[in-house]
């Protein structure tokens, strides 16, 4: 976001061009939460698959309280067609 912002700073041929501050953003939308490590309890079972849901930095140009912030059904369709045993 850096080389975006010093991109658009400087805007000469612009006689209308006003700088902004950037958008507030909270650091819990644009890095992932810090997850403990810990060791495995058991071994890993047959048939069994751990999903896991990619993390992806919001926008600050979005609405956040909206879709920005519905995870995907990605995961939830692949669990749901898959068979139980």
């Amino acid at each position: 976001m850096n080389l975006l912002a010093t991109l658009l700073d400087n805007v000469p041929e612009d006689p209308f061009y006003q700088p902004r501050k950037p958008l507030w953003l909270p650091r819990e939308m644009s890095q992932p939460p810090v997850l403990p490590f810990t060791p495995p309890q058991r071994p890993p079972r047959r048939h069994t698959a751990l999903l896991i849901n990619p993390f992806y930095a919001k926008s600050p140009h979005g609405s956040f309280g909206k879709h920005v912030l519905t995870p995907t059904l990605a995961l939830t369709s692949l669990a749901g067609a898959t068979p139980a045993h």
